[in-house]
């Protein structure tokens, strides 16, 4: 069984990805001073991109 933990943190800005497009948005943020935090979901992975060539 998996064990959870609980933790609280306050934040101003939370960005839910941790792509190109999410740490684009949480570097520029931080940059003008605003408190960011970025996360991910763990627990669940995300799918693969498949691509085929000609």
């Amino acid at each position: 069984m998996l064990k959870v933990e609980e933790r609280y943190l306050a934040t101003a800005v939370l960005v839910i990805g941790t792509g190109g497009a999410g740490l684009r948005a949480s570097i520029e943020l931080a940059q003008a001073g605003v408190q960011v935090l970025a996360g991910w979901n763990a627990l669940r992975p995300r799918p693969r991109i498949r691509r085929s060539w000609p």
